[in-house]
C-alpha cells in the first residue's frame, strides 16, 4: 500500500519551469571556467555533449514513472530490491543529495562573501538561505514549484538584459580555432556539465505529482533544451569577450558583467547577477531540501514529512558550515562530480534495467498463469 504525504499538484510546465532554474542560474556562473579548464576555448561543444545526459535522464524517470505511477525514486528502490537492497540504496541516495545540499550552500555563501559581504560571517549566510527554503519546503510542492513560475520570467528578461549590454564588446573570432587541440579536452570538459544535467533524474520525485502526467516527458525535454541554450549563450558570451583569460577567473560572467559601462550611466550591473544567482541558489536548494525531507519520511515511512524540515534544515546548515575551511578547498573538492552522477545518473540507470526485468518477469508469470489447461 502507498502512503501519499503530499496532496500538491503541479503541472508538467512548473516541473520544467523549476528544474530549468535549479539548473542555469548556478550554472551561468559556475560551469564555465570548469569547463574551459579542459576543454578550453572548445567549452561549448563540451556543453553540447554533455546535455545529452539530460535527455536521457528525462527519458529514464519518465519511463520509471511508467511503470511505478504513483511512486518516487525511495519507493521505486524498495520495490525492486527487497526491505534491505532498498533501504540501503534509499540511504545512499539520500546522504548523498544532502551532502551535495550542503556544498551548493556553501557555494552561495562564499559568492556572496567573495564578491559582496567580506564581512560577513559563512555561518549567516547559510542560515538564511536555510531557512528562507525550510518555509518554502513547508508550504509544499506548490509553493515552490510557484515560486519558480513566478522568478523564471524575472531572471530571464535579466539575463538576456546583460547579454545584449555585451554585444559592443564581443569578438566572435576568439572561438577559432576550433578542436584545436583534438576531441579528448573536449570529452574532459563534459565532466562539470554532466553533473547539472544528470539532476533531471530529480524529476522521479516530482512525476507522482503531477497533474498532466502525459505531457511530463515533452515538457522536461524542453527544460533540458532551454538550458542547454541559455548555458550556450552564456559560454559563447564569456568566450567571445574573455577569449584566452576566461580560465583566470572563477566566476568569468560575473567579471564581463562588472565592466559593463553604457554612457557612464548604466554601470555596476553585476548585483543583477547577485539577484541571478541567489534566485537559482533559492529554487535549487529548496528542490534538494523538499527531495531529502520527501525521501526520508518515505524511507522510514512516516505519514508526512513537514515535521522533519527543521532537523534536516540545521542538519544543512552544518554541513555547509563545516564541510570546507576554505574557498580553496571548495573549489578543489573533486568528488562532487563523482557524487553527482551516483545520484543523478548510476542508481538511476540501476533501477531501470532492474524495472525492466521485473516487468518482464511480472508479465511472464501473468500470461503463464492466464493459459487454459488442456483437457486430458
Amino acid at each position: 500500500m502507498i502512503t501519499i504525504i503530499e496532496k500538491g499538484k503541479i503541472s508538467a510546465y512548473q516541473m520544467g519551469v523549476l528544474m530549468h532554474l535549479a539548473t542555469v542560474s548556478t550554472g551561468v556562473l559556475l560551469l564555465p571556467s570548469a569547463m574551459y579548464k579542459f576543454a578550453q576555448k572548445d567549452l561549448w561543444l563540451s556543453l553540447l555533449i554533455s546535455s545529452l545526459i539530460g535527455f536521457v535522464m528525462v527519458f529514464i524517470a519518465c519511463k520509471l514513472h511508467q511503470y511505478f505511477p504513483k511512486k518516487t525514486l525511495i519507493e521505486i528502490s524498495n520495490t525492486l530490491l527487497g526491505k534491505i537492497g532498498g533501504k540501503v540504496i534509499g540511504f545512499i541516495f539520500l546522504f548523498l543529495t544532502l551532502y551535495i545540499n550542503g556544498y551548493i550552500v556553501r557555494e552561495y555563501s562564499e559568492f556572496l562573501i567573495t564578491n559582496f559581504f567580506d564581512k560577513t560571517p559563512i555561518t549567516i549566510m547559510a542560515t538564511s538561505l536555510t531557512l528562507v527554503c525550510s518555509f518554502a519546503v513547508l508550504g509544499g510542492l506548490e509553493v515552490i514549484a510557484r515560486c519558480a513560475q513566478i522568478f523564471a520570467p524575472v531572471v530571464i528578461l535579466l539575463f538576456l538584459g546583460i547579454v545584449m549590454l555585451q554585444l559592443p564588446d564581443m569578438e566572435p573570432l576568439n572561438m577559432l580555432p576550433v578542436m584545436d587541440n583534438g576531441i579528448v579536452p573536449i570529452l574532459k570538459g563534459t565532466i562539470a556539465p554532466m553533473g547539472w544535467f544528470a539532476e533531471y533524474t530529480f524529476i522521479s520525485f516530482l512525476l507522482p505529482y503531477v497533474s498532466d502526467g502525459k505531457n511530463a516527458m515533452k515538457a522536461g525535454f524542453i527544460s533540458v533544451l532551454t538550458a542547454v541554450l541559455a548555458l550556450l549563450i552564456v559560454c559563447l558570451v564569456i568566450l567571445f569577450i574573455l577569449g584566452n583569460l576566461t580560465g583566470k577567473y572563477l566566476f568569468p560572467f560575473m567579471i564581463i558583467a562588472r565592466y559593463i559601462s553604457v554612457a557612464d550611466f548604466l554601470e555596476h550591473v553585476e548585483s543583477i547577477v547577485m539577484a541571478i544567482w541567489i534566485v537559482g541558489a533559492f529554487i535549487k536548494t529548496c528542490l534538494y531540501f523538499y527531495i531529502n525531507v520527501l525521501g526520508i519520511s518515505q524511507w522510514l515511512k512516516l505519514s508526512e514529512y513537514r515535521s522533519l524540515t527543521l532537523p534536516v534544515g540545521l542538519l544543512l546548515v552544518i554541513l555547509a558550515v563545516w564541510e570546507f575551511p576554505n574557498l580553496q578547498a571548495l573549489i578543489n573538492f573533486s568528488p562532487v562530480s563523482v557524487i553527482d552522477k551516483i545520484t543523478g545518473f548510476i542508481i538511476p540507470v540501476l533501477l531501470l534495467l532492474l524495472a525492466f526485468i521485473y516487468k518482464k518477469f511480472s508479465d511472464g508469470k501473468q500470461n503463464k498463469g492466464s493459459q487454459p489447461q488442456k483437457d486430458v
